[in-house]
Order: C-alpha cells, then structure tokens, then sequence
C-alpha cells in the first residue's frame, strides 16, 4: 500500500533543547523523546520580534512504536526571562492519527502582536500518549496513491492530479490528500490539502487536484524559506478537521 509518495525527499532528523530566541533553526543529532513511543525529530522556532506579528512553530514527530496511535496535539507555552508565561501556540499534526513508525509534520502560530518578545519556552503534550480514540474512525485502511501526474512544478506553484484507489472492504468517505512542502535542506515549512470530490467505494478509484501557491509558505515563515528546490511528499488521510486542540 502505498500511502506516502515521495519527490526527491529526504527527511532530516533532527532536534535541540529550547533555548532562549528570536529567530532560528535547530539542528541536532538525537531527537527530543515526549514520551514512550514518540519523538520530536526537529523543530523551528521564532518569536514576533522579528518584525512579524506571530511567533511560528514547525517541525516533524515521530512513532516509533508498531501500532497505530492517535497524533497527538501539542503546546508551545512562552516565558519571559523571569519564568513568567506570556502566551502560548497549538501546534497541530497534519492528521488525527499516526501509523507505525511513521513521521508526521506538525505546525502552528501564536497570533498576538504583544508581547513583542520571549525569552524561552516549553513544548507540552496536549493529551495523554498514547490514545487511541480516533484510530478506528481517521485510519486510513486499503487507501493507496496509484499515480501522480505534475501538471506544472515551478518555484511558486505546484499543480497535480492523484489517483486514489480503495483497496480496502468498505467506503472510504472525506479522504484527502496532504500536500507537504519541505525545503532543499529538508525542513517542513507547511502543508495544502486535496479533497477527494466523493465518497470512495471499495475497488474504486478517485482523482484529488491539488493546486498549491507554494510562495505562501516562504513569506509565511522566512526560516521555512522553500527556494528554488523545494520538494513535496504527498500524504493520504482522512479529513482532520474539526480538530479538537488545547
């Protein structure tokens, strides 16, 4: 079953502490365990003092046990230098639910203009892990991208058509297609969805669009700058939203 689809991706793993900062990237060599079962891989961070009115949290989790779980939803909490919280970020997966060993982007933005400046932050689990609440109604058995056709790939703009097949015993409804953007270096800077226009029966196939203008991501967050030769990875899933966050 092929639910991932690869274009000239590699992902990086990476992680760090949360020191004090403005604006930066973090690289490292072993990545952040939140809990049995689950890692941060890598993340990037940066504060409002840069000129921009939100702070900005992207990175990659990891499940490195064999069983389905649900994704768990996650909280930046931000202190001044004397440890006092002058506000937080949800940080959401891009699905409800993560399969064996499997990598999931996660992201979110702290939407206050004040206070202008943090000084250092704690990244927390929203909710016990592991949970299986939403594992039966968001796992996406027998779903399979069978063919991807780029219709155009430029530095600002990505067009294609996937074909989606049912392999599995029973319809597949609200299933969408995650479209990943990472840069050259292998950083997550944000993701666009592709719905499928019905319902997929067993045995049947359906064809999701997606049509991307990837320049939203760089100016969104300029340390997820995609450049020239950024790269995609499409995902398939079940509809996450509603999604319930802290």
């Amino acid at each position: 079953m092929i639910r991932r689809w690869h274009f000239g991706l590699v992902v990086l793993v990476l992680a760090t502490v949360f020191p004090a900062l403005a604006s930066a990237s973090h690289d490292e060599d072993e990545p952040i365990v939140l809990a049995d079962g689950l890692e941060l891989l890598y993340y990037m961070e940066r504060g409002p003092a840069d000129n921009f009115s939100t702070a900005k949290f992207t990175g990659e989790i990891q499940n490195t046990t064999d069983f389905w779980y649900d994704a768990p939803n996650l909280q930046v909490i931000l202190y001044d230098e004397v440890d006092n919280i002058l506000g937080s970020v949800s940080v959401e997966p891009v699905f409800v639910v993560i399969g064996p060993g499997e990598t999931q982007p996660i992201n979110g933005a702290f939407d206050q203009t004040d206070p202008t400046d943090f000084d250092h932050s704690e990244l927390v689990l929203c909710d016990g892990w592991p949970l299986t609440n939403y594992v039966d109604d968001y796992r996406p058995d027998g779903l399979e991208i069978e063919e991807v056709k780029e219709v155009v790939k430029k530095e600002n703009e990505f067009q294609a058509d996937v074909t989606v097949r049912n392999n599995g015993d029973r319809q597949m409804n609200n299933v969408v297609v995650a479209s990943n953007i990472y840069s050259a270096g292998g950083h997550y800077s944000g993701t666009m969805y592709g719905h499928a226009p019905a319902a997929i029966p067993a045995g049947k196939s359906a064809r999701v669009v997606i049509d991307i203008n990837v320049s939203l991501f760089s100016s969104s967050d300029p340390l997820a700058q995609v450049g020239k030769d950024w790269k995609y990875e499409l995902v398939l899933g079940i509809d996450p939203y509603p999604r319930f966050t802290c």
